[in-house]
């Protein structure tokens, strides 16, 4: 709306103008070209609490947020330049101390500034709020592309793994050692191994990003889990490479049995996976502090020192992992399920030297409420 000077030779323009300025919602204001109030409405004192007089004679600048000062002097100064402003946003101090975001008409004439004003804080905070979750609607989108095309590559490659040697075992068995039959049974084994662990790594990143990934909690005797797991995982390696120590059996824990295989079967395979072959992964039970701990070290690549913050990084990939298969999608479904069972997970690597991480977890993790089946991640 623009301001606009009211002139009349009727001796009842004054009392309009009055009655305009005190029923108006929007803030006016009558102010010299340097910025100084020479009148305001009651609408300053229901929008930022000051009455009337508290304002007249002071200038404008000392209520501006000061980083729109210098704007706001630019736009006075076109306003006693003659120009209007339309649009022009600023903020302006209240009396409890909050700053309102304010939108301005006005016009410069003969010296004087005449304004009109409202409050569009709402309003730009919902603006704020749509931006923010367009960015995470774009970002997520980004993500799946992204996860699909990645998934869709990493199963050519085990996939041509179990093709290539099947093929040779079915072409040339008779002619091959039963140690080279052997080494192509394991390389068949282990492509379906990763390819089972790739659905799983699938199916959770879906279900968490789809905010659908649950906590079924039971209690646990851990000792015995950890030792089955070992055994299944051996028996696909060509010797017991995992080695299972127990220092301090805890007592049953709460924990939910799938996720919790699913983060000890991801860190354990990547200690096999960037580890030699000739190297164990040493896997440590431990119970203190109402806490079981679960620490996996390997003596494989390492992790460069200032990329071990970016590890639970959906598709996040080390740089010194060269050829070896991977996704990046293992660490980050790690660190949400640890989260999920109000636990914590730290790494401490060294290039060349190895890796340990060590989950922590409470011997009650949180619980479904009362007549709740499950417990949504919180993502």
């Amino acid at each position: 709306m623009d301001a606009t000077v009211i002139q009349s030779t009727s001796p009842l323009a004054p009392l309009q103008m009055d009655r305009f300025f005190e029923l108006s919602s929007d803030l006016l204001c009558i102010t010299n070209g340097s910025g100084v109030f020479h009148r305001v409405n009651h609408a300053w004192q229901d929008t930022l609490g000051y009455r009337p007089e508290q304002l007249q004679g002071t200038c404008c600048l000392g209520w501006v947020h000061p980083e729109d000062r210098a704007l706001t002097q630019a736009a006075l100064a076109d306003l006693a330049a003659g120009q209007r402003v339309q649009g022009f946003q600023n903020r302006y101090r209240a009396q409890d101390g909050t700053y309102h975001c304010l939108e301005w008409q006005a016009v410069g004439h003969q010296g004087w500034v005449y304004a009109i004003a409202r409050d569009v804080t709402a309003q730009q905070h919902t603006q704020e709020e749509l931006q923010t979750a367009l960015a995470a609607e774009q970002a997520y989108n980004q993500l799946k592309s992204q996860f699909v095309s990645i998934a869709a590559h990493e199963f050519r490659t085990p996939l041509g793994i179990i093709s290539s040697s099947a093929g040779i075992v079915g072409d040339y068995g008779d002619r091959l050692t039963p140690d080279q039959q052997q080494q192509h049974i394991n390389r068949i084994q282990s492509a379906v191994v990763y390819m089972n662990q790739l659905m799983d790594d699938v199916m959770l990143f879906s279900r968490s990003e789809g905010r659908n990934l649950r906590l079924r909690p039971t209690e646990v005797n851990l000792a015995p889990y950890c030792q089955e797991l070992v055994d299944d995982l051996n028996l696909i390696q060509p010797r017991d490479r995992i080695q299972l120590t127990v220092h301090q059996p805890p007592p049953p824990l709460l924990v939910d049995k799938g996720l919790l295989r699913q983060i000890l079967t991801n860190l354990l395979t990547n200690g096999l996976k960037y580890s030699p072959t000739d190297q164990a992964v040493h896997f440590t039970l431990d119970y203190q502090d109402d806490q079981a701990h679960f620490t996996v070290q390997d003596f494989g690549i390492g992790i460069p020192t200032e990329e071990v913050q970016y590890l639970f990084q959906a598709f996040h990939r080390a740089s010194n992992v060269g050829s070896i298969m991977g996704h990046g999608l293992g660490l980050a479904i790690v660190k949400q399920l640890v989260d999920l069972h109000n636990g914590t997970i730290t790494c401490q690597s060294q290039v060349n030297q190895g890796t340990t991480f060590t989950v922590s977890l409470p011997r009650t993790c949180a619980l479904p409420e009362e007549g709740e089946e499950q417990l949504a991640i919180n993502n």
